[in-house]
């Protein structure tokens, strides 16, 4: 996992287009019908997933370990509406709660789950946590896949305390530099602080 540090990941963001793509299907899911608050994006990459909550009337910390990659996000319409933080998720911890935590395709060395425990601590009662990675099973050409494993990541989650409303495989569309359409598979985990 050394291969995704620090260095690695600055070094892909400059050398990356840092458009916007607007917000990840599955957050958009999770967010629906709720009435903006506070919310984390936990390995912000670009931003693009801060950029569309914040669009949507969200006030959004938004962090990550690649300070190229923050800076494209800040050259974005609507940063000024973000909170931007370089750290690294691996061991930052989040000082204040929010409404919703959400991290998309995070590599971290070592037990995905204590992410999820970290992550999962910065969620307000009545609150979502949203955790997605890449399925290793169907992985689309993300050949360095997640370590996220639903099983170890629900168990983190104290059953008196968390309601999880989904730990699945959902699809994604996703389109090749050449125009044609695919489709991958997304490992999630969206559950609820009681």
């Amino acid at each position: 996992m050394s291969d995704f540090d620090k260095e690695y990941w600055d070094a892909h963001y400059a050398e990356a287009s840092g458009s916007s793509q607007g917000g990840s299907p599955h957050l958009a899911a999770a967010v629906r019908g709720r009435t903006p608050g506070t919310a984390l994006d936990a390995g912000c990459g670009p931003g693009s997933d801060a950029l569309w909550l914040a669009a949507q009337g969200w006030r959004v910390t938004a962090v990550d370990v690649a300070a190229a990659a923050v800076e494209q996000a800040k050259a974005q319409p609507g940063a000024d509406d973000v909170t931007w933080v370089v750290a690294d998720v691996a061991s930052w911890e989040p000082t204040d709660a929010f409404d919703v935590v959400t991290s998309h395709y995070v590599h971290v060395p070592g037990d995905f789950s204590d992410l999820v425990r970290r992550l999962s601590d910065a969620v307000l009662p009545g609150g979502l946590l949203l955790v997605v990675g890449h399925d290793t099973d169907s992985d689309g050409g993300h050949a360095h896949g997640s370590h996220l494993d639903l099983d170890s990541a629900v168990a983190v989650l104290a059953q008196d305390e968390w309601e999880v409303l989904a730990q699945d495989r959902r699809p994604r569309a996703m389109t090749r530099p050449d125009g044609t359409a695919f489709e991958i598979r997304d490992v999630v985990l969206l559950a609820t602080r009681r």
